[in-house]
């Protein structure tokens, strides 16, 4: 097995953007436990199938790098448990695992930029009984509701470490320079889904849902209404128990196919 060594210190536009696209819901302020930024990662081959288990972080790709050999080899199914991770280390995953055409099972959890752009990506694409696949916003949320977010990210974990004289300039800095980091992975995105064949709109229906608190989960038939098509989900994947997430964290959201 492979372990990554925890993550190294990030700077402030990452902390940012890893709150506002990784583990945050978009527009929110609050953050779910659903898994901590920083686990460790481990990477491991088990049979015709590679384990990722953790964040999506630039040692967790490092460490899938190994397992390419693997997959020379023929090992076609990755089975991944992870809460997300940066937008764009989410999708250098999405793009080894579409390039490789792999398959992906999910055993737990598969959340924010895990479901945005690697269970989309993949091929046959299994949820085992207990486990779920969950949205909560991507790039392309609007301009406006981007700001908010940011300022309220930069307000709540920036600032307070920040010298009081610099606070003003410093939040000024980080707005631009974060507005600057979604705008290119926005359009980064779009090829992407488009490269896949997936309506990325798929990753922000729950937004403005009134049912929706921070993450929502989706039927097979919604999923592949959006192009993610080729999914293996109990019969009872609706009612799926995500309490263990928290009260209401992640709830089904109930849309016509």
């Amino acid at each position: 097995m492979i372990t990554a060594s925890r993550q190294r210190s990030a700077s402030p536009v990452t902390i940012v953007a890893v709150a506002l696209t990784g583990f945050l819901p978009c527009g929110h302020a609050r953050a779910v436990p659903l898994q901590s930024a920083v686990d460790e990662v481990s990477v491991q081959t088990v049979g015709n199938a590679i384990h990722y288990r953790g964040p999506i972080t630039a040692d967790g790709l490092r460490a899938l790098g190994v397992a390419d050999l693997a997959v020379a080899q023929g090992i076609g199914w990755l089975v991944i448990n992870s809460a997300g991770g940066e937008v764009n280390l989410a999708m250098d995953l999405g793009d080894w695992v579409y390039a490789n055409q792999l398959n992906v099972r999910i055993t737990d959890r598969c959340l924010s930029a895990c479901a945005n752009y690697v269970f989309s990506a993949a091929q046959v694409k299994v949820i085992e009984p207990g486990a779920i696949v969950a949205w909560h916003g991507s790039a392309i949320q609007s301009d406006v509701a981007s700001r908010m977010a940011v300022t309220d990210i930069i307000d709540r974990d920036i600032l307070p470490h920040t010298a009081a004289a610099k606070r003003a300039a410093v939040k000024q800095k980080l707005i631009g320079q974060t507005l600057h980091y979604l705008a290119r992975a926005r359009s980064r995105q779009s090829r992407f889904f488009a490269k896949i064949g997936v309506d990325e709109r798929i990753t922000t229906l729950g937004e403005d849902h009134p049912a929706v608190r921070d993450f929502w989960f989706l039927s097979v038939a919604v999923m592949a209404g959006f192009g993610i098509d080729l999914v293996v989900a109990p019969s009872d994947y609706a009612h799926t128990d995500t309490t263990r997430f928290g009260d209401g964290a992640i709830v089904y959201l109930e849309m016509r196919p």
